[in-house]
C-alpha cells in the first residue's frame, strides 16, 4: 500500500502546481482575486509532500521491503539514526527531501516575505513552475515509491560511509541552500516581467538571499568537517568535482549579497542583480547535474543513469533559455543610476563581483575542462588540486584587501589619504604579527607568509573598526556587526588554511602493543588491540594512549578498522584529539602478528579553526538576517 498512497500523494501535488503556475496569467493582468488561491495551493503542496516525506521515513523505520529504495538502501540491523539519514542517502530520496524543503521554502516566503501580495503571489507561481518540472522528474524515472518487482528477504545496506552522524545534519543542510535558490531566479523573473523595481523591492529581496547562502555556507563546512571525521583521510577537501560545483552557487550567491546591497544603497547594477539571482539558480541545477548524472566519477554521485542526467540537463537547458530571454527582452527596462568609479565601497564591491566570478568561471574551467576533453577526444585527463591552488594563490590577496579596507571606506567617493597613515600602521602590525608566528615556529614557504601578512592586516583592520562602531550611533553598529563577523569568519578560515598547510605533520609506523612513540610532541602508547562484533559490523580496534612531554595523560584514542558483512565492505575509522590549537588524528591499518599494528598519526594544528570560522560567517548571515526584520 506505501507505493500506492506515496504515488498517488506525488500525483497530486503535480496537479496543484501545474493549476498555480497557470494561475501566473490572470495575475500578470492584475486579478488580485487569484492571490488567495496561491495562498491555498503553496499551503496544500507543503502538507500533501510532508505526508510524502513522513511515509518515506516511516517506511525506512519499519524497513518495509514493498519500496525499492528501502530494499537497496536499508536493513533490519542498521541502527535507528541510519535508517533515517537512510532517506536521503541515495538519489531517490534526497530528491524527494529537496521537493520537500522547496515547498518548506516556499512556505517560509508565503508567511514572511515583504513583497505585496500580487508580487508574492507572481513569484510563488514560477516556484510552483520549478517545482512541477522536479515532481515530473521525480514520477518519471526517480521514483522514491517505485515498489519492488520480486520478493527480497533482507535489504542491502547503506553504504558505511554514510553510516554517520554528519550524514544527519550535511545534506538537507545543503539541500536547503541550494533548492532556495530557485526563489532568487523567480523574484529575478518577476522583477523582469515586470519592468520596473526600486530600492524596496532589493530590500525585500536580500533576506531571501542571505537564507540560501548561510544554509549553503553551513552544508558546505558541515560536508568537510564530515570528510576530515568519516574518510580517513585526514584531509578536508579533495578537489573533487562535485565538491568544487558546490562552491560555484556559494560564490556567485556571495557577489549576489554585494550586488544586491548596491543595487538598494546606491540604486546601481540593478540589471546585474537579477541576472546574477538567474545565474546562481542556474549554477544549483548543474551542480544538480553533476551530481546525478553520473559523468563525473565522485564518493558524492547518487546516479549512474543517463536518464536521470538527460532529464536534468534538459532543466539546466530549459533555465538557461528562459532566463537569457527574459533578460534580454526586460533588462532594459530596469532603470539604474550610473556608476561612479572612484576609490570607494562601490568600486570594492564592483571589484568583489569581478573577482568572485573570476574563480568560479576558473573552477567551472577545471570542471569542464576534462568531461569535454573525454567527450571529443575519447581521454581521460584530470585536472589536478594544483590547478586549484593556483587559482587560489592567484586571488586570495586582492580578496583580503577587499574584505577589510574596501569595506569600511564611504559610499560614492572617499578622501583616502586621509586613512594611509592608519593602513600603514596596520600593515607594519601585521607584519610584526607574522614575524611573530614565524618565530614561534618557523614557515618555509614566503607566500604562506605574504598570505599571513595580509590576512593578519586584513582581521586587524576589521578588530579595530569594529571597536571603534561601539563607540559610534546604533545604526552605524548594528550595520557593521554582520559584516563584521562573516569577514573576519573568511579571515579565520584562510589562517587556519596557511598554517594547517605549512606545520602539519604525518608518520605512518609498525607500532607493537606497549610500545611507546614520539610524535609532534606528545608520547603515544599502544595499549592493546581489541576485536569487537557490534550489530552491523565487525571491528579491528586499537587502544593508544596519548600524554605530555611530562608523561600526563591527555586523551585515550579508539582508531579502527570496520567490516560490515551486509555491505561486504571495510572502512578505516579515524580517532581524533582536539585541543583548542591543533589536532591529533589517529587511523590504523593492517594488523600483523605479534600484536602489531600500522598507525598512522596526523598532526594538525588550527584545522578546527577552519570550521570556527565557517560557524562566524554563518553567525554573520543570521545577524544580517535578523537585520532585515522579515516578517517571522
Amino acid at each position: 500500500m506505501t507505493p500506492i498512497f506515496g504515488n498517488s500523494i506525488l500525483y497530486i501535488v503535480l496537479l496543484i502546481n501545474a493549476v498555480s503556475f497557470f494561475s501566473l496569467f490572470g495575475l500578470m493582468k492584475g486579478k488580485v482575486s487569484i492571490v488567495k488561491y496561491i495562498k491555498f495551493y503553496t499551503d496544500l503542496t507543503f502538507i500533501f509532500l510532508s505526508f510524502a516525506f513522513i511515509l518515506l521515513v516511516y517506511a525506512f523505520v519499519i524497513t518495509d521491503y514493498s519500496l525499492n529504495i528501502v530494499v537497496n538502501y536499508s536493513h533490519e540491523t542498521k541502527p535507528l539514526l541510519y535508517k533515517i539519514s537512510g532517506v536521503w542517502a541515495n538519489h531517490e530520496g534526497s530528491i524527494l527531501l529537496w521537493i520537500w524543503l522547496f515547498s518548506m521554502f516556499n512556505m517560509l516566503f508565503l508567511y514572511c516575505n515583504n513583497f505585496s501580495k500580487l508580487d508574492a503571489a507572481k513569484i510563488l507561481t514560477i516556484q510552483s513552475a520549478i517545482l512541477f518540472c522536479l515532481l515530473s522528474f521525480i514520477l518519471i524515472n526517480s521514483n522514491a515509491f517505485a515498489p519492488t518487482q520480486e520478493y527480497f528477504p533482507v535489504g542491502r545496506g547503506l553504504n558505511p560511509l554514510l553510516q554517520d552522524f554528519g550524514l544527519l545534519i550535511h545534506p538537507p543542510t545543503l539541500y536547503l541552500g541550494l533548492v532556495s535558490f530557485s526563489l532568487g531566479f523567480s523574484i529575478a523573473i518577476i522583477a523582469l516581467l515586470n519592468g520596473g523595481v526600486d530600492k524596496d523591492w532589493f530590500d525585500n529581496f536580500k533576506p531571501w538571499v542571505i537564507i540560501p547562502w548561510l544554509c549553503l555556507t553551513a552544508g558546505i563546512g558541515l560536508g568537510s568537517w564530515w570528510a576530515y571525521r568519516e574518510l580517513g583521510w585526514g584531509g578536508f577537501w579533495f578537489w573533487d568535482p562535485v565538491e568544487n560545483a558546490s562552491l560555484l552557487p556559494w560564490l556567485s550567491s556571495t557577489a549576489l549579497l554585494h550586488s544586491i546591497k548596491l543595487s538598494s544603497i546606491r540604486g546601481i547594477l540593478k540589471s546585474w542583480s537579477l541576472l546574477l539571482a538567474i545565474l546562481t539558480f542556474i549554477l544549483t541545477i548543474f551542480a544538480t547535474f553533476l551530481v546525478r548524472s553520473g559523468i563525473v566519477t565522485s564518493v558524492h554521485s547518487f546516479a549512474l543513469d543517463t536518464a536521470k542526467g538527460t532529464f536534468i540537463f534538459g532543466m539546466l537547458f530549459l533555465s538557461v533559455v528562459i532566463g537569457i530571454i527574459i533578460f534580454y527582452k526586460n533588462a532594459h527596462r530596469i532603470k539604474s543610476k550610473e556608476i561612479t568609479y572612484n576609490f570607494s565601497k562601490d568600486a570594492g564591491m564592483i571589484a568583489n563581483n569581478i573577482l568572485l566570478l573570476f574563480i568560479a568561471v576558473a573552477i567551472l574551467v577545471g570542471i569542464l575542462y576534462p568531461i569535454s576533453y573525454e567527450f571529443f577526444y575519447d581521454k581521460v585527463v584530470v585536472i589536478s588540486e594544483v590547478y586549484y591552488i593556483a587559482i587560489l594563490k592567484a586571488s586570495i590577496i586582492p580578496l583580503l584587501i577587499l574584505t577589510s579596507v574596501f569595506a569600511f571606506l564611504k559610499w560614492g567617493s572617499d578622501e583616502v589619504r586621509c586613512q594611509i597613515t592608519s593602513w600603514i600602521i596596520l600593515f607594519i602590525s601585521a607584519m610584526l604579527c607574522a614575524f611573530a608566528t614565524y618565530l614561534y615556529k618557523p614557515i618555509d614557504s614566503n607566500f604562506i607568509l605574504l598570505i599571513l601578512v595580509f590576512s593578519y592586516f586584513a582581521g586587524i583592520n576589521l578588530i579595530v573598526h569594529f571597536i571603534k562602531s561601539l563607540v559610534m550611533s546604533n545604526s552605524y553598529f548594528h550595520n557593521v556587526v554582520p559584516m563584521f563577523l562573516s569577514h573576519i569568519g573568511l579571515v579565520m578560515v584562510v589562517i587556519s588554511i596557511a598554517l594547517n598547510s605549512t606545520w602539519q605533520q604525518e608518520v605512518r609506523i609498525m607500532v607493537k602493543t606497549k610500545e611507546v612513540i614520539e610524535f609532534a610532541n606528545y608520547h603515544i602508547q599502544l595499549k592493546e588491540i581489541n576485536y569487537k562484533n557490534n550489530d552491523n559490523f565487525l571491528s579491528r580496534q586499537a587502544t593508544l594512549v596519548v600524554c605530555d612531554n611530562n608523561n600526563m595523560e591527555l586523551a585515550v584514542l579508539y582508531p579502527e578498522t570496520r567490516f560490515y558483512p551486509v555491505e561486504n565492505i571495510f572502512t578505516t575509522e579515524s580517532s581524533i584529539y582536539y585541543s583548542f590549537f591543533s589536532d591529533l588524528y589517529a587511523t590504523i591499518g593492517e594488523i600483523l602478528p605479534g600484536n602489531k599494528v600500522i598507525v598512522r598519526l596526523q598532526y594538525k594544528p588550527f584545522i578546527s579553526s577552519i570550521w570556527l570560522g565557517v560557524g562566524f560567517m554563518v553567525f554573520g548571515g543570521c545577524v544580517a538576517l535578523i537585520k532585515k526584520k522579515i516578517k517571522l
